[in-house]
């Protein structure tokens, strides 16, 4: 367990480190919110902001797919369906943060892991 602990705990250190605020990832997240999707093609745009929103998705979509074992529910509790793309759960953190102005001075990781939860709960 105390593996499993430590590995979160460096997928999430580049997120963390940041210290980012709902209100200053989701202004750097803008762009790849209203970015064209076709298919599996995302066209991205190439700008610092733009960078470290795909970078701290990623991270996140990492860490919601650590389980403590093959058969238990994820350890933070959100249960994406296994074809939940990057841009999926991008798209649910800016609505949420949208809808809860209130948040948005609170860490960006939380209210992206508060809104990821609320829209894949487990069972």
């Amino acid at each position: 367990m105390l593996r499993m602990l430590l590995a979160v705990a460096l997928l999430l250190l580049p997120v963390v480190a940041l210290a980012e605020s709902a209100e200053e990832m989701l202004s750097a997240c803008r762009k790849l919110a209203d970015a064209p999707v076709s298919g599996d093609q995302v066209r991205l745009p190439s700008d610092f902001d733009s960078g470290l929103c795909w970078g701290a998705f990623a991270s996140i979509q990492s860490a919601i797919k650590l389980q403590y074992t093959d058969d238990t529910a994820p350890i933070l509790r959100v249960c994406a369906p296994p074809s939940s793309r990057r841009t999926q759960l991008l798209a649910i953190f800016a609505q949420y943060a949208r809808n809860h102005p209130e948040r948005l001075h609170e860490d960006f990781f939380k209210v992206a892991w508060f809104a990821l939860r609320d829209a894949f709960s487990c069972k």
